[in-house]
């Protein structure tokens, strides 16, 4: 076989390596684009550790800072739970005291109410005598009697017959809460016709217009307590309107989701300094000359009412009559 010739043998090997010279120079820049991808996946690599250092540094600073947190409340709640016991136990102590009180109240509530019974019997008799033989006297011998004597025996009679409403009035509020009460569904109208019924003479005599609302409902109550209610603030209306021209009782009605009544006067009115005085026990309006009253009628009515689960005030001003409320629920259990 016969040989090339020699340049074309020379061609050959260079034209071989100058393709080795390209690959060498694609591998070289091929290392070198691998060279620098590492480069920018090194530096990156360590951008991300210095952000998981930087991260884990403040999870570290977040956890020691959530234990200092969790220490102090753990004090706190320690030094807490030191007060409520201490609280808790001067709070039993005062629960002890305040029982012990409350029985030693409720017994001497109830020697009181024993004693101011006792004593307003004892004293039915003495007084009724004294009655008894003051209108004896002056029945009998008036023409015998001088006048100053005549004067005395009027004056006795008088504070005899003030002496045996106060004691009435004594008996009846120490018999409230005693007795046990009887409730029953009323028409409260009924429980009104019978007041004004037993008060037509005074009524008649001073002059007095009732009237009363249409739509009085039935309510659940003791009905004659209830029938002292209206009857005590009837009387103490008669009382305000004595020197009123054209008197005149009302009695409303109104349901606010419980039974509200008023027994509203137009007379003297009462100064709203005195609105919560007047149902204290023995106090009386100056302005009010009043001879019969015990003092005690608002009382009983307050007692009374209360004693229903609800309450009583008034609405007044002086010179514009008076509105006396009260407040009976739909329906009470005692």
């Amino acid at each position: 076989m016969a040989r090339k010739p020699a340049h074309e043998e020379l061609e050959q090997r260079i034209r071989a390596l100058e393709k080795k010279t390209v690959t060498r120079r694609r591998a070289e820049e091929e290392l070198l684009e691998t060279i620098k991808r590492v480069e920018i996946a090194y530096d990156q690599s360590i951008i991300y550790a210095q952000q998981l250092n930087e991260e884990i540094a403040e999870r570290k600073r977040a956890e020691e800072a959530l234990q200092k947190a969790h220490r102090e409340l753990e004090r706190r709640v320690e030094v807490r739970t030191a007060e409520l016991l201490r609280t808790n136990t001067l709070l039993e102590k005062e629960i002890g005291v305040r029982k012990r009180m409350e029985g030693q109240l409720r017994k001497l509530n109830e020697e009181l109410k024993s004693f101011v019974g006792f004593v307003s019997h004892e004293l039915v008799n003495p007084i009724t005598y004294i009655q008894g033989f003051s209108s004896f006297l002056l029945d009998n011998y008036q023409g015998k009697l001088g006048e100053n004597v005549r004067v005395c025996l009027e004056r006795i009679k008088a504070n005899s017959r003030r002496m045996e409403v106060l004691v009435c009035d004594l008996l009846t509020l120490s018999s409230i809460g005693k007795l046990v009460p009887i409730f029953s569904h009323v028409p409260s109208r009924e429980i009104v016709r019978n007041v004004t019924a037993t008060l037509q003479d005074i009524l008649k005599e001073k002059g007095i217009k009732v009237v009363v609302a249409d739509n009085l409902p039935t309510i659940y109550c003791d009905k004659e307590r209830i029938f002292q209610v209206f009857e005590n603030l009837f009387v103490n209306a008669i009382k305000f309107t004595r020197d009123t021209k054209n008197p005149r009782i009302e009695v409303e009605y109104e349901n606010t989701g419980s039974h509200q009544f008023c027994v509203r006067d137009n007379g003297i009115g009462i100064d709203p300094r005195y609105h919560r005085r007047i149902f204290e026990m023995f106090q009386r309006l100056k302005e009010m000359k009043d001879e019969e009253g015990s003092g005690l009628g608002l009382s009983i009515v307050e007692k009374i009412v209360n004693d229903h689960g609800g309450r009583i005030w008034v609405e007044s001003e002086k010179g514009k009559g008076a509105a006396f409320y009260f407040v009976l629920p739909e329906s009470f259990d005692s």
